[in-house]
């Protein structure tokens, strides 16, 4: 009696032999924040995991060092540091 099911497994695609970056640098900047303010929620409910940080940096193709590293910054910013584009609009003035 044969008990090999019916169905084949697929096989995974092998990868390309010289494969560019997964993300561009504007995407990669797109995507730092939301990632970095998601594990740093993690961190305040004391549910950090490694495992969180390899998986982010998989996602982003960087290394889990780099995660480490962009949480650490955004530890050590100051409270309402915003990156320039994020500012309000100030007009210039001229004093009298």
């Amino acid at each position: 009696m044969d008990t090999t099911p019916s169905h084949t497994t697929p096989t995974p695609a092998s990868a390309p032999d010289e494969a560019g970056p997964a993300l561009d640098a504007v995407s990669l900047t797109a995507l730092r924040a939301p990632a970095v303010r998601h594990l740093l929620a993690l961190r305040a409910e004391r549910r950090l995991t490694r495992a969180h940080v390899r998986t982010t940096a998989q996602c982003l193709n960087v290394s889990d060092r780099t995660v480490w590293r962009w949480l650490a910054d955004a530890t050590t910013a100051p409270r309402g540091h915003h990156h320039p584009r994020n500012a309000p609009f100030r007009p210039v003035r001229d004093h009298p």
